[in-house]
């Protein structure tokens, strides 16, 4: 996620960049620079306290779309299980590939992170 949100410029995607999370242990939420937040994955986080920031985002990504994040997308999609019932696309058993055009249904991710070890 990291090396996609680098090669993300531009001032269309400024929304995109900017995240919310929530702190796990006390269920606050901040903003952050997509940026920041996935460096806390190999650098960590600390609060104001010294102790390990547990935070996710807040229903993100809005929608996993192949113009934002084409290669990310390609590469989530390719690694769901079961394709008949998840790919977004072409599931022949996914009951979400048979909705009109204006109704959009896609995958969602959870992403989280807390404790360097």
């Amino acid at each position: 996620m990291w090396r996609a949100f680098n090669q993300i410029s531009g001032t269309d995607h400024k929304s995109f960049l900017d995240v919310k999370a929530i702190d796990c242990l006390d269920w606050c939420q901040g903003n952050f620079n997509a940026h920041h937040f996935f460096t806390g994955y190999t650098n960590g986080r600390k609060d104001q306290l010294d102790w390990p920031q547990v935070l996710k985002l807040d229903d993100w990504p809005p929608n996993l779309s192949e113009e934002r994040l084409p290669h990310h997308c390609a590469e989530f999609i390719s690694s769901l299980p079961y394709k008949e019932y998840t790919d977004p696309f072409k599931g022949a058993l996914n009951l979400a590939v048979k909705l009109p055009d204006n109704v959009h249904m896609r995958p969602k991710t959870y992403i989280a992170y807390g404790f360097a070890q």
